[in-house]
């Protein structure tokens, strides 16, 4: 024979190792020549080194024990069931070499009860026994996930090396594999949203193969309940999104272009959320287009963009517009005014006796009594009219699409400009709200001396129009207050 070889037969207690041809059995070991190194000094070490060899047989036992110490692991030796718990447990092995039949116990078994405890589930399981190859011991160990491996006597000193270092490298790599899968999970689940893959089918049909825990915050579904069927997702998206979204994944697929989109998904309560999408697609053999990327909840984002967005076009008191949007709006009148040949009216607003009313009772009592100016010019105009807090207590209004004729425009103008007045002339009751007393109200009364200009096109310019208003409310305030100005070209008073 070539190699050394390992030989067991029960019945007649046969016993033989073969080195260089010298037999086993007469009473005597023959030590074997220099151990043959099969294991590569580049390969990552094990976790543990440690190996746990476990056959009833004393001189089977005592010569693989040779042939693994010589191939330089570290080997603890035992010959029964109980002892192959007992030394797994104390010394976590890499590899526990573990013979089918013992005295005590049956191997499976044994795999069994190693494999099912957490601490365990990182030791390598090889079956051994003189059974043939398609025994049932073999069948029972491997088809049932018990052993991971399965040496068959008789075996040679450089078979069983080459499967024990075999068996190290897989699970090193094992080792590897679930790390970085742990590695990916952690990652997946600190990720702020859910990382997932989607796929897409030709008939239309879709799903999520994989998708992180955060699936629950974001769709309120389970991964295990899309992981077949997309349904669930799919019918919560917001109904004004549903079209663009289906558009975009259909785009994405047909050009293989990333997908990123930014939509609303409504919960059965009426909760609305903002998602972003960001993924990369892939076409797949049969067909199918498969995404892979993220998503995350931006509502948070979306509800402080809008505020930034109020905060620089609207009045944080009143929430009327401000400047900025009303000079927009007056721009867009002019070139509408233009358009349609119809006649625009633009009012300035100067509150009457606002002054006494913050220096007797405080700015806060000043708040009231603006928010509740805004509100009453709010329910005089219409709907295509803009109000807007111009700064302090002065306000503008633009009146949009007036009559063609001017005249009947003027008219139009001065119904609306009285109805202001007559409003903001009525009391104020005001309550405020002070920690250190009882809720009070106040009643104040004010007016408003308004200023008026009629304009079409762009015959004037902005800010003609603006110092022609400017200039009728100062002549109001003149004329004794509480009283509507139109503006009159000078050359025309």
């Amino acid at each position: 024979m070539a190699g050394a070889c390992l030989c067991k037969a029960r019945s007649a207690r046969a016993r033989c190792l073969a080195s260089h041809c010298r037999q086993i059995g007469c009473g005597r070991l023959t030590p074997p020549a220099a151990p043959t190194q099969l294991r590569s000094i580049s390969m990552a070490e094990p976790a543990s080194t440690t190996l746990v060899v476990i056959d009833d047989d004393p001189d089977i036992l005592r010569a693989t024990a040779r042939i693994l110490t010589q191939a330089g692991y570290q080997v603890v030796t035992g010959a029964s069931a109980a002892e192959a718990l007992a030394l797994t447990r104390q010394h976590q092995p890499a590899l526990l070499l573990l013979d089918v039949m013992l005295p005590d116990g049956n191997g499976v078994d044994v795999a069994r009860q190693i494999k099912s405890e957490p601490t365990l589930v990182g030791v390598f399981v090889i079956l051994l026994s003189g059974l043939k190859t398609t025994g049932e011991d073999q069948a029972a160990g491997l088809t049932s996930g018990l052993a991971d491996g399965y040496i068959a006597r008789p075996i040679s000193k450089t078979e069983l090396l080459a499967r024990v270092d075999a068996m190290l490298r897989l699970r090193s790599a094992q080792e590897a594999l679930r790390e970085t899968l742990a590695r990916w999970e952690k990652l997946a689940s600190q990720v702020p949203g859910v990382v997932y893959q989607y796929r897409l089918r030709p008939d239309g049909s879709s799903s999520f193969p994989y998708a992180s825990d955060a699936m629950r915050s974001i769709y309120g579904v389970s991964p295990e309940q899309v992981r077949d069927d997309a349904s669930p997702v799919l019918a919560i998206l917001h109904p004004d999104d549903v079209n663009s979204v289906v558009a975009s994944i259909q785009a994405s697929a047909r050009d293989l272009t990333a997908w990123r989109q930014e939509y609303r998904v409504k919960f059965a309560n009426g909760t609305v959320r903002w998602l972003f999408g960001d993924s990369l697609p892939e076409r797949e053999a049969d067909g199918s287009t498969l995404w892979h990327g993220f998503i995350t909840d931006i509502t948070e984002r979306k509800q402080m963009q809008d505020q930034v967005h109020h905060m620089a076009f609207y009045d944080t008191l009143t929430a009327l517009p401000n400047r900025i949007v009303l000079s927009d709006r007056l721009h867009q009148s002019m070139a509408t005014s233009k358009r349609s040949g119809c006649y625009q009216a633009l009012m300035f607003l100067d509150l009457d006796n606002f002054k006494p009313l913050n220096d007797t009772y405080g700015h806060s009592a000043g708040d009231l009594l603006l928010i509740e100016v805004a509100q009453r010019l709010k329910r005089c105009v219409r709907e295509v009219d803009t109000v807007s807090r111009f700064g302090g207590d002065e306000f503008v209004v633009l009146l949009d699409n007036l009559n063609g004729d001017k005249t009947e425009a003027t008219a139009q103008a001065a119904r609306i400009a009285e109805k202001i007045r007559s409003s903001l002339a009525e009391p104020y009751l005001l309550t405020t709200n002070d920690q250190s007393q009882a809720d009070a109200v106040i009643e104040h009364h004010c007016t408003a001396s308004i200023g008026v200009a009629i304009f079409i096109g762009q015959e004037a310019s902005l800010d003609d129009i603006i110092k022609s208003v400017d200039s009728a409310m100062y002549q109001a305030k003149d004329a004794g207050r509480n009283r509507v100005q139109f503006y009159a070209p000078p050359a025309l008073a």
